[in-house]
């Protein structure tokens, strides 16, 4: 907006340049003011998630666990599964729902560590959209997972009963998932 209120003045200062005691009015449009999105939520609450991630993790064998969350002053929780993978968590403070799961996983260089990624996706998935069949929480995990290899720095991202997932890979960073309301 300030380019082109700069590039209509310069027009403007230009455009009478020769013309001796012609004055021009030029009027300042200040931009709407955008309100945030009222409160979102992926419709469960904190313990909620811990308790169906953990299930979902015991009936998938992944081996993750979510251990007890400390719920953080900013409305947020976060831990770390190994040195390589951490989870954040925000919430709505007055009510406890959860607005968003936002996983980051680097890979340690061996197809163990990679194929733990996809897994973990899974996992999450399955405790945001309980209601998703199997087979398709998994596919949906694979397909993000694997489009995000594929397409380096591009969002991969699909919409499953209302919650959005998104999954970005990065050699810098590696790969950073998401969970959390369509907007």
């Amino acid at each position: 907006m300030k380019k082109l209120i700069a590039a209509l003045v310069v027009g403007l200062m230009l455009g009478g340049c020769g013309e001796e005691s012609k004055t021009q009015t030029i009027e300042i449009i200040k931009p709407a003011v955008v309100q945030p999105p009222d409160y979102m939520s992926i419709g469960i609450k904190v313990d909620e998630f811990s308790a169906s991630f953990n299930e979902a993790a015991q009936v998938n064998q992944s081996g993750f666990k979510i251990p007890a969350i400390t719920l953080e002053k900013n409305s947020t929780f976060k831990f770390s599964f190994n040195k390589n993978i951490a989870m954040v968590g925000a919430f709505n403070s007055s009510d406890h729902m959860m607005r968003s799961i936002t996983m980051l996983a680097q890979s340690d260089g061996t197809s163990d560590s990679a194929a733990r990624m996809p897994i973990l996706m899974h996992d999450i998935i399955r405790a945001t959209n309980s209601g998703l069949p199997a087979n398709e929480t998994a596919l949906l995990a694979l397909t993000l997972f694997q489009n995000a290899v594929n397409h380096m720095e591009e969002v991969q991202e699909d919409v499953r009963n209302g919650i959005r997932y998104a999954a970005i890979f990065s050699k810098g960073t590696g790969l950073l998932f998401v969970a959390d309301q369509k907007r």
